[in-house]
């Protein structure tokens, strides 16, 4: 395996772990202050960058 793709393999391991990632405290802060940006439900809200979509899990929570 050429030098490139090891490290590329490397990071994408690294960066695999936001995918499993568990909705924490930091991500219903985030949708805390989107509920006051956005207003009541219901609305739409696309997120892009969503990595695990752990910001979209607790919008959805909080309904």
């Amino acid at each position: 395996m050429s030098s490139w793709a090891r490290k590329f393999y490397a990071k994408q391991a690294e960066w695999s772990g936001i995918y499993w990632g568990n909705v924490e405290e930091r991500h219903r802060r985030k949708a805390e202050w989107a509920y006051s940006v956005i207003g009541v439900p219901p609305k739409r809200v696309l997120e892009l960058g969503a990595g695990g979509g752990q910001n979209a899990i607790a919008l959805a929570e909080k309904g």
